[in-house]
């Protein structure tokens, strides 16, 4: 899990052992995030969603959860409950 080092970002997984750095998923491909502002957090709903200035930018996941939990675990795993 990254965020590309551009002008802009995007929040994406990728192989880390591939010459070509195929990306699996990205979570905000139409919507670039100006100058490396944006936040990957849990809103108050529950959903998780990119931020930018206070602002919502992408909604990761529209599901909500008062009880969700996202974690980035030390084996480098990213794991999101709903």
């Amino acid at each position: 899990m990254g965020i590309e080092a551009t002008n802009y970002s995007y929040l994406g997984i990728w192989y880390t052992k591939d010459d070509q750095s195929r990306r699996v998923w990205v979570a905000n491909p139409n919507t670039p995030i100006k100058n490396n502002s944006g936040v990957l957090r849990m809103d108050t709903a529950g959903r998780l969603v990119i931020t930018a200035g206070g602002t919502t930018i992408v909604v990761v996941s529209d599901k909500s959860d008062a009880n969700a939990a996202a974690t980035l675990e030390d084996n480098g795993n990213f794991v999101a409950k709903f």
